[in-house]
């Protein structure tokens, strides 16, 4: 098996694979493809390939993984050659392509795993604040980021909640819900009305006497 390592989805990597003729005749290199499964993502070079190899020499081809899905990526290679026993060779490629939020946790706590330090429903730094919206929102989940989560605040005969969606978070849902008791079944959704990179939230507050938003922020790997 080849394997391709680790790296964030959307990115290439590439590995070049070695045919060396052991025999005493030349050996003809007839095609190399992907059969197996996720085809899109791997492609086969062999512009620079030879098609005739001489004994004792060897030739080169590329093999590239690119993959805008998260996830472990298999599949199989198929070189063909006039190899007398080994004319059909088969080789398994394997490859990780890391969503954004594996890559944070990479960065962060060195394992792209949703466990341990590194895990969505952890408070790393004891501030309160999981890292599920650590990463969310762009803060440091090593050192303390009190305050700084969006504040929603009353706009006219309104309340607000308006923040950017971050350049590099992605695959992430957020939402936001209203309810006048607090109380499980009362709440609400509040559509986002938000363009572009904005999310806004905004929930009128009519003649109410006291009412309760909160936002959502939800992962769904």
């Amino acid at each position: 098996a080849i394997h391709f390592g680790t790296r964030d989805a959307g990115t290439s990597g590439s590995n070049t694979i070695t045919i060396k003729n052991v025999g005493n005749a030349p050996l003809t290199f007839t095609g190399a493809s992907i059969t197996g499964a996720n085809p899109g993502d791997f492609a086969v070079n062999t512009s620079a390939t030879l098609t005739s190899i001489p004994a004792g020499d060897e030739t080169i081809f590329l093999v590239n993984l690119h993959s805008a899905t998260a996830g472990i990526r298999t599949t199989t290679l198929r070189v063909l050659s006039s190899d007398a026993d080994e004319a059909i060779t088969d080789i398994t490629l394997t490859g990780r392509a890391l969503s954004s939020i594996e890559n944070w946790r990479q960065i962060w706590f060195s394992n792209f795993d949703n466990i341990g330090n590194g895990a969505d429903l952890n408070d790393y730094d004891w501030d309160g604040i999981v890292n599920l919206l650590e990463f969310a929102f762009g803060l440091n989940p090593t050192r303390n980021s009190a305050g700084q989560l969006p504040q929603p605040q009353r706009i006219g005969a309104n309340f607000v909640a308006t923040f950017p969606h971050l350049t590099g978070v992605s695959g992430i849902l957020y939402g936001a819900e209203w309810s006048l008791t607090l109380e499980p079944g009362s709440w609400t959704p509040i559509p986002d009305t938000g363009t572009g990179s904005l999310h806004t939230f905004s929930l009128s507050i009519g003649t109410e006497p006291k009412l309760f938003m909160r936002l959502k922020v939800t992962n769904p790997e």
